[in-house]
């Protein structure tokens, strides 16, 4: 059985060394994530995008692509790249890959 890390959302915007001030996680969550992604073999890096609308455009949080907070955060340790963005794909692995522990379990 193949077994994959998701490493979900950790973009500038959100984790990075000048996140939104919206997120208020541990200051230690990127060195967390590294030993993580150091213990795995198989990475898929997910980042969450916004549209840009005029709705989103008044959000807290402005996570649009191309600009540098939707970009991987920069102390992330980056290991074989592979990104998925699109949110139907993401809810399909979170949907019917993932354990109880939160790490995908099987890929389809």
């Amino acid at each position: 059985m193949s077994k994959a890390l998701l490493v979900i959302d950790m973009q500038e915007a959100c984790v990075g060394k000048n996140h939104a001030e919206f997120f208020k996680y541990d200051s230690d969550i990127i060195t967390k994530v590294n030993e993580e992604i150091k213990a795995n073999e198989n990475i898929v890096y997910i980042r969450n995008l916004m549209k840009k609308n005029f709705i989103n455009k008044l959000a807290p949080v402005q996570i649009f692509d191309g600009d540098k907070g939707a970009e991987l955060a920069e102390d992330l340790l980056k290991k074989a790249m592979r990104f998925l963005i699109n949110t139907k794909a993401m809810l399909f692995l979170i949907h019917n890959c993932l354990n109880t522990y939160g790490r995908i379990v099987s890929t389809p």
